[in-house]
């Protein structure tokens, strides 16, 4: 990755450096200073100094941080920070016929096989989709109103329900020019897809009502050999009225259903509210000893302990974002990835040396410092 990205870099600064008269910090960069510049970009979100001006960092009067003007200048960082390209500019025009995700293809491609290849999830997966904060110009740019940033770009993720780390990504590109990235973006479509890389290992995955459906749990279980945990909506024509209705039960009152290898459950947790869900891992009505007078079945108390994974990863995210102001959407997706590269990284090296080191002080003491050899083996 570092490789490709330092090409491309070159190559647009070669481009660029015409523009600028007698600039000593107009060079190109090579792999050191670009660990460098990634470095530095790491020690501000561990400094919670993503979004202050750079200028406060660079301070030589006592208030700034030693190692940003020990690494380089603030001009070099600036220009580096402008500059840096993840793809050819010469190319990019054809590639993006048939791609509107072409800018940042084959970095993110590169990325997820690395998260795949240096860790295996456990036994409970979660799928779910989040919104990077983006509002600058994009093709794929999506309104949420109910996430916290609303505008943004979707990634839907498959992450690893109790380690949080993630192992599959794939970006929302809205549809696609005809050609081989024009694909379905059903939600069957996009489960069946991050779930690829564990077809047949009997693994579960929970999912939210967005994703889930009876076809999807049965297609799941019976072709790929992985169990379906995930809510329901109401509207499901599959589901029996009386799964449905409200009218005349009382709080916390459970309805069960057997069919197929699959478990309905309907549970009311308030006055004039269900709540649905399906399994294919749970085959009984066994209730939560632990719920006391709420009785909830075990399918809904299994949801609650595993649907948190790509929400965890989200909040974790932003503890300590490396992200910063910009208009060029393929940077905001390059701070992504750095951010889950961060959280990723720390799993991998907490597990290969049975420790539980602090996010904080991973990112400080690993990410930061480009010249040690920070090599994880393979779980």
């Amino acid at each position: 990755m570092l490789e490709h990205i330092f090409i491309c870099t070159n190559m647009f600064i070669n481009k660029v450096a015409g523009n600028y008269s007698n600039i000593w910090y107009v060079k190109c960069t090579n792999i050191i200073e670009l660990k460098g510049f990634i470095g530095l970009l790491y020690m501000a979100g561990v400094l919670h100094g993503g979004r202050l001006n750079l200028d406060e960092f660079w301070e030589r009067d006592g208030t700034g941080v030693e190692i940003f003007w020990a690494t380089m200048s603030l001009q070099r960082f600036r220009f580096l920070i402008r500059c840096i390209r993840f793809d050819d500019l010469d190319t990019r025009i054809h590639r993006k016929v048939t791609d509107k995700f072409a800018p940042f293809r084959e970095v993110f491609d590169l990325f997820i096989n690395n998260c795949k290849q240096n860790y295996s999830i456990g036994e409970f997966g979660t799928t779910d989709e989040t919104l990077v904060a983006f509002c600058g110009r994009c093709p794929f740019k999506m309104y949420i109103p109910s996430k916290p940033a609303k505008y943004g770009i979707k990634v839907f993720s498959l992450v690893d329900a109790k380690m949080s780390y993630t192992y599959n990504l794939e970006v929302y590109a809205g549809k696609q020019p005809p050609g081989s990235f024009n694909i379905s973006n059903k939600p069957e479509d996009v489960v069946k897809r991050l779930c690829e890389p564990v077809f047949g290992t009997n693994r579960n995955i929970t999912l939210d009502n967005w994703f889930t459906s009876y076809n999807l749990v049965q297609t799941m279980l019976t072709l790929h050999k992985l169990t379906i945990v995930g809510t329901i909506r109401k509207n499901k024509r599959e589901l029996p009225t009386s799964f449905v209705t409200t009218k005349n039960k009382p709080m916390h009152f459970c309805t069960v259903g057997f069919q197929e290898n699959c478990t309905i459950v309907s549970y009311i947790p308030k006055k004039n509210k269900v709540v649905i869900l399906i399994s294919s891992l749970h085959n009984d009505d066994k209730i939560d000893p632990e719920s006391g007078e709420r009785n909830k079945p075990e399918i809904i108390t299994f949801y609650n302990s595993t649907k948190g994974g790509v929400d965890n990863v989200d909040r974790m995210t932003t503890d300590y974002s490396v992200a910063r102001n910009t208009n060029r959407w393929p940077l905001t997706m390059f701070f992504y990835i750095l951010n889950i590269s961060s959280i990723n990284g720390g799993i991998i090296h907490n597990a290969n040396n049975k420790r539980n080191m602090a996010r904080r002080v991973y990112a400080k003491n690993h990410q930061t410092h480009p010249t040690q050899d920070r090599k994880s083996t393979r779980l």
